[in-house]
């Protein structure tokens, strides 16, 4: 199984989680401040929300390449794909998903390139999910 039925579900169930914590959090903070302050204490809260919506997209993204090159240079280990065709997708790891298949490569190895390419970004995609559910 790929592409969305493989990650909507956990983008969903974080984007419920997120949006259950958000409202509650604000009307705590909103309700805890004197009325003189309420301008103030609103600045602080929607500053503090997107510096941290922006620090956890940061922290997400460095999971993810960590995780993606790991993953894809234990794959590469075991496949049956040339030398030259690993050290070709190694070079272009940087773009995750959309590393291109080396050329020159029949069509059961650039169907396998897909495959491997597919499980690396799925396994990292499951490891940023998890990253989300143990901070949250």
């Amino acid at each position: 199984m790929s592409g969305a039925p493989c990650y909507l579900p956990g983008v969903l169930l974080s984007g419920v989680g997120i949006t259950s914590a958000v409202a509650p959090l604000t009307t705590a903070v909103m309700s805890s401040v004197p009325d003189a302050a309420a301008g103030i204490a609103s600045a602080v809260n929607n500053t503090l929300a997107r510096f941290t919506g922006l620090l956890t997209v940061s922290l997400l993204t460095l999971v993810m390449t960590h995780g993606f090159e790991a993953n894809l240079h234990a794959q590469l280990g075991r496949s049956g794909l040339p030398v030259n065709a690993r050290k070709q997708l190694i070079a272009s790891q940087s773009h995750l998903h959309d590393a291109l298949a080396p050329s020159g490569l029949t069509v059961y190895q650039r169907s396998e390139v897909g495959s491997l390419l597919d499980r690396a970004f799925l396994s990292d995609f499951h490891l940023a999910m998890l990253t989300c559910a143990v901070l949250r």
